[in-house]
């Protein structure tokens, strides 16, 4: 999995050198070779379909494990003769994510510790019991759990729960499909939002940019939707579609949709009625990253919280057992 650094990378190699006018097929070959070291297998697979001389677009499909914005873009800019504007905004927009998951992690990263140091340090506690000399059925824990065996007992529990939740997840992927899951994670409160944030900055720049191209509307919207990552709004997305090619106004479309709220309509039929839609919708792209990183910080701060919450339980609950199970002591030695 390529990192937010490595696309940056690719992005301004790709931009940098078909703005100084190189060969495609001669870039990619670079990229291959001395380009982000995870990312070099996948430029070599690019670069033989364009040494076939097929295009971006036949290439991306070898490729379908990267982001679906990369490769609807790239494909789409090869063809229309954008690539170095359109590789300028991915590799913009790679540094937004960049810097947005960088501020969940500073954020979540100390919580975090303390909940796997409160986890270790129970797991430590198990495994010194075992070695306590004339322990007899000294409990402290209230686990009857003990030594090695007690610790690898202890531990297998924690990596069981753990792999539940994922299972869990990939479960609930599975039975939500056709967009259910993007759908009920929408729902949440506090995350639904932050994501629909992300989800609509991704589509306006998406959308944005296709309409500098001059593919026609109808063709942009379709791939602008792709290209959001939401499952929903491409499935919810393809009545609009159809409505442009019936002739109606993008801004109109896209209402029929249900996905946009009044602001968002208001500045597209705007941008649309003055001639000037492309640039209004990376306005909007702008405006809603921002808005998703505002609530990503608020959801990363009550994240953190719970995650506090989570770990103090945890050690009042073993204070408890430890205190519950010394009186326990005492009043045997008749104290």
């Amino acid at each position: 999995m390529a990192s937010d650094r490595e696309w940056i990378e690719l992005c301004r190699n790709l931009r940098v050198s078909t703005k100084a006018g190189l060969p495609l097929v001669g870039t990619w070959q670079k990229l291959g070779e001395r380009g982000p070291r995870s990312l070099r297998l996948d430029c070599k697979a690019v670069h033989e379909v364009l040494a076939r001389g097929d295009g971006l677009v036949a290439a991306m499909a070898i490729v379908p494990h990267w982001p679906t914005m990369v490769r609807v873009l790239l494909g789409i800019a090869e063809e229309t003769g954008h690539l170095p504007e359109v590789c300028e905004e991915l590799g913009k927009h790679f540094d937004t994510i960049r810097v947005n998951r960088q501020l969940f992690w500073q954020m979540s990263f100390w919580p975090i510790l303390q909940f796997v140091m409160a986890v270790g340090v129970i797991g430590l506690l198990i495994l010194i019991l075992g070695f306590l000399p004339n322990s007899g059925g000294y409990d402290p824990l209230g686990l009857g759990l003990k030594g090695t065996t007690g610790l690898m007992i202890y531990l297998g529990v924690v990596a069981s729960l753990a792999i539940g939740l994922g299972i869990g997840y990939a479960t609930l992927k599975t039975m939500l499909k056709s967009g259910g899951l993007d759908r009920f994670l929408l729902s949440i409160p506090g995350v639904g939002p932050m994501l629909r944030s992300f989800t609509l900055a991704r589509f306006s720049m998406a959308l944005g940019l296709l309409g500098k191209t001059g593919i026609g509307w109808d063709k942009a919207l379709k791939l602008a939707f792709d290209a959001s990552g939401n499952v929903d709004w491409l499935n919810r997305g393809t009545k609009s579609v159809s409505m442009i090619r019936k002739g109606k106004d993008v801004s109109v479309a896209l209402a029929q949709t249900g996905l946009f709220d009044d602001d968002f309509l208001g500045r597209a039929s705007v941008g649309e009625e003055s001639g000037s839609l492309p640039e209004s919708l990376e306005l909007i792209a702008a405006d809603a990253f921002e808005d998703g990183r505002l609530r990503l910080k608020t959801v990363a701060t009550i994240a953190a919280q719970l995650l506090w919450l989570a770990t103090a339980i945890v050690i009042v609950f073993f204070i408890f057992r430890m205190y519950s199970s010394y009186l326990g002591q005492l009043t045997q030695i008749g104290l």
